[in-house]
């Protein structure tokens, strides 16, 4: 179940290792944290799975102090451009536009 509306607001007490989290139609939660949730930073979502054992709940958080990532514009042309293909004849699975041949790496058949 992932809660895509989580707030700082729903950590209602902060003990050593303990949180008890209010989740919508759960209620008020005992949580063990394994890591402290660092000064700064705000609760954007919570997702609650139920493994073999036990139950897990993952809180996703944002630091505001991060700036925004703006990537290089990169116009494709031909001279940039190189085509690959999919061999599968004897130890070649890769080939490319310039006519170079690479082989089929087999780390697992080593072992």
């Amino acid at each position: 179940m992932t809660l895509a509306t989580a707030s700082n607001d729903w950590i209602k007490l902060v003990r050593k290792n303990w949180i008890y989290i209010r989740l919508p139609k759960l209620g008020a939660v005992k949580v063990r944290i394994h890591r402290a949730i660092p000064d700064g930073f705000t609760i954007k979502q919570a997702s609650v799975t139920i493994k073999a054992d036990c139950w897990f709940i993952q809180l996703m958080l944002e630091d505001a102090s991060v700036p925004e990532f703006i990537p290089d514009q990169i116009v494709p042309t031909w001279d940039k451009s190189i085509g690959l293909d999919a061999v599968l004849h004897e130890d070649v699975d890769l080939a490319t536009s310039e006519g170079e041949k690479r082989p089929f790496l087999k780390p697992l058949r080593k072992n």
